[in-house]
């Protein structure tokens, strides 16, 4: 039983806004830089460059989202290449992790019909539109599949995700669903 506490979060993408100091380039013009950007400004205002650890929405005026990193850590590793590419110097004058995704398995299976009908405060649970249990607290939230998988999301750090994990590991532990 307290093997299920012990499950430790991942985290499995990191949503980070950063504002470059100097950006001297106009959306189009980088495509010189880098052969494989999409900019199209009919169907999205801002270019998309993919690399390997991480997807850059790039905008006007040096606003940079970077989606699908890893960890901050990756995120930065990934500016950082963008601005060398670029000759610029890595100065950003505004960085804001917007959102963490972390994953969780309890390695057992979760009866949400069960769970939703004796705790409905705690979980939502509409099979007929999504097959996971939703659980709300404050700004985050996480997704509980029948499997003992959860997803965590709308965290701003790791200590977050590990606090929410805990909370609902806690909370299906003393309810007799772990």
């Amino acid at each position: 039983m307290m093997d299920t506490l012990n499950n430790k979060p991942e985290i499995s993408n990191v949503v980070i806004k950063y504002h470059l100091t100097r950006f001297p380039f106009k959306l189009a013009e980088l495509s010189e830089y880098f052969p494989g950007i999409d900019y199209r400004p009919k169907r999205f205002s801002g270019a998309i460059l993919k690399f390997e650890t991480a997807c850059l929405l790039i905008f006007n005026y040096g606003k940079i989202n970077v989606v699908g990193a890893k960890s901050i850590e990756s995120a930065d590793s990934t500016i950082a290449a963008f601005c060398m590419k670029l000759n610029l110097p890595i100065e950003f004058h505004h960085r804001q992790i917007v959102n963490m995704v972390g994953t969780s398995n309890f390695k057992r299976k979760i009866n949400l019909d069960k769970l939703s009908r004796e705790k409905p405060r705690m979980f939502e649970y509409y099979p007929e539109l999504f097959p996971a249990a939703y659980y709300r607290n404050e700004k985050k939230k996480c997704l509980l599949f029948h499997t003992g998988k959860m997803i965590i999301t709308g965290c701003k750090t790791y200590k977050d995700i590990e606090s929410l994990n805990n909370e609902v590991s806690l909370c299906l532990l003393l309810y007799g669903y772990l």
